[in-house]
């Protein structure tokens, strides 16, 4: 028998790798982690996230968030917020404070009458004609049950609107909400300009929204895509032309020429599915290529500008432009079918060979078809906070909601893959960052209702849930059999909480012991021993803790063994 020895592990940096065998992993790899990351030097369980809206419902039901945008409105910086409360139609709200919100009415004058058993609603010294379109929701006496709001079908005069259904109840003289809405199977997207947020999507005329009131904008396309780039913003994916790309006239979002336009290989049989921009030109996504679009004068009649392809790896294929970030040494990250890609702002876009270690997971992402637009419950969205990427996705196994958000990756620092999961009511369709705080809004009707979500906060999920977090190291394996002794863990002391320590020796069982994480002195302390006790030539450790209200900072596991020799 040798000389007693210890292997020590306590650099957990690499992150997860779902394709290597857990025996042929970097030491500093892991073959499964979940609600955990490397922070400050040790594998930590993740912080959680509050609900900070008080406002629940709107309409009399409960909303819930399908899109949020950050946005400079009257120069306070607030959430813009597509919402769906049950209403057939998807509309916006805003907020200020992620507290309080305010729905983005079109802020009519005067006052309305209904008659129960009829789809007309008429005024006294309104100006439908010019703040309703059909589509747009009418809401009687200012919403204050589901029954009293109903989508207008008609606007027949300024004092006169026909709705898609019959009222309910008779009012006279009473005050009214017009808000301008979208089909819930339609995104929508946010470009700024002059203090003012542009709003559209397909099937509705788009609306400029200041944080007060609504306004139509009849000559913006009524596209799925928009950015501003250069004082102008450019539009796309609209019905008529899911190829063209549109641009408004300079610094007037409200004037469209009619010869502002480029059409991107209309012939190739696929639609634009996104536009972003590198800072130096637009990046034009299409579902299997990219082009870029350059230039700082857009005038058709003195043209300035140029259109080019982008080389694409054979295997490209995205459909959504929510996940392309700037991200490190990398440039621009973006999420595929196949799996990340990475911008440089030059003339290719390259596969990120290294991403392919999380390959298993990305055969679970795709929950629709990447040859057209998503839904919007499904689109992926990804955000950079603190240099890290986070991006969120649907899992096409899920228990929960195969066409909703449940998976949360993070691209730390590094460039190492964390994997956070969330029961029903923590689940994020989309993340915006506001004044410091990151947020996000959940689209799952089942899980939390009026949620304005702080995220990377406090240490339970949702509304009270238990973050599970776990991580399960590398098979470490040796060359003889060894007696494995005492292992020991170094770790954060808590206030409050057990850890559990498993051990697998030979790919068997899991033997399960409880580290009490409250006892020692410090902030960094040394478990006591845990016995192991047990001859082979291979052991495994997992760690865990799913409790309300706990966390955990592991630092190192320290293992104690000798070799047998024959």
């Amino acid at each position: 028998m040798g000389s007693e020895s210890v292997t020590v592990l306590q650099d957990f940096s690499l992150g997860l790798n779902t394709l290597t065998v857990a025996n042929r992993l970097d030491q500093k790899e892991f073959p499964t982690a979940t609600n955990v990351w490397n922070d400050n030097g040790a594998i930590a369980k993740r912080l959680g996230q509050s609900r900070t809206s008080t406002s629940l419902t709107i309409f009399g039901n409960s909303w819930y968030g399908q899109s949020v945008h950050s946005s400079v409105l009257s120069a306070v910086e607030r959430l813009v917020i597509l919402v769906d409360a049950g209403k057939s139609r998807n509309f916006i709200i805003d907020s200020n404070n992620a507290i309080t919100i305010l729905l983005s009415d079109t802020a009519g004058t005067g006052t309305a009458a209904t008659t129960s058993g009829s789809a007309v609603v008429t005024g006294s010294g309104t100006n439908w004609a010019t703040v309703a379109k059909a589509g747009a929701l009418f809401s009687a006496n200012a919403g204050t049950v589901s029954a009293d709001t109903i989508q207008i079908l008609t606007v027949d005069s300024d004092t006169q609107l026909t709705l898609t259904a019959n009222f309910p109840t008779t009012y006279s003289g009473i005050s009214y909400k017009i808000v301008p809405s979208w089909a819930p199977t339609n995104r929508v997207s946010y470009a700024d300009i002059n203090l003012n947020t542009y709003i559209c999507g397909q099937g509705s005329v788009p609306i400029l929204w200041n944080g007060s009131f609504a306004a139509y904008v009849p000559a913006f396309p009524q596209a799925s895509y928009s950015i501003n780039f250069r004082n102008y913003i450019f539009a796309a994916g609209t019905v008529a032309n899911p190829s063209r790309v549109a641009w408004s006239a300079l610094k007037d979002a409200a004037s469209w020429p009619a010869s502002n336009f480029i059409d991107v290989t209309p012939d190739d049989g696929f639609q634009i599915v996104g536009l972003v921009t590198d800072g130096q030109s637009i990046v034009i996504f299409k579902t299997n290529g990219a082009y870029k679009l350059s230039g700082d004068v857009f005038d058709p009649a003195n043209p300035t500008y140029t259109l080019t392809q982008i080389y694409t790896p054979s295997d490209f294929a995205i459909n959504s432009p929510r996940t392309f970030q700037l991200f490190g040494p990398s440039g621009y990250l973006m999420a595929g079918n196949k799996g990340f890609y990475s911008y440089d702002g030059g003339g290719a876009i390259s596969k990120i060979f290294d991403y392919d270690r999380i390959r298993a997971d990305f055969a679970d992402m795709g929950t629709f078809d990447w040859a057209v637009a998503p839904s919007v419950s499904a689109e992926p969205s990804a955000i950079i906070v603190d240099g890290n990427y986070w991006l969120q996705v649907p899992n096409r196994v899920s228990s929960i909601s195969t066409t909703h958000k449940e998976f949360t990756y993070i691209l730390d620092k590094t460039g190492s893959v964390w994997k956070w999961t969330t029961l029903a009511g923590g689940m994020i369709s989309d993340f915006a960052y506001r004044a410091g705080t990151l947020y996000g809004v959940n689209s799952y009707t089942s899980g939390t209702a009026g949620a304005i979500m702080q995220l990377n906060t406090g240490s339970t999920d949702g509304l009270a849930s238990a973050i599970n977090g776990s991580f399960t190291t590398k098979i470490l394996e040796f060359g003889n059999q060894q007696r494995f002794g005492l292992v020991f863990v170094y770790l954060k002391k808590q206030s409050a909480g057990d850890l559990t320590f498993e051990y697998s020796i030979d790919e068997g069982s899991f033997v399960s012991n409880t580290i009490d994480m409250t006892t020692g002195t410090g902030t960094r302390i040394k478990s006591a021993p845990i016995v192991i006790g047990r001859i082979g030539r291979s052991v495994q450790f997992r760690l865990s803790n799913n409790t309300v209200a706990q966390t955990f900072e592991v630092y190192g596991i320290e293992l104690h063994h000798q070799e047998l020799r024959r």
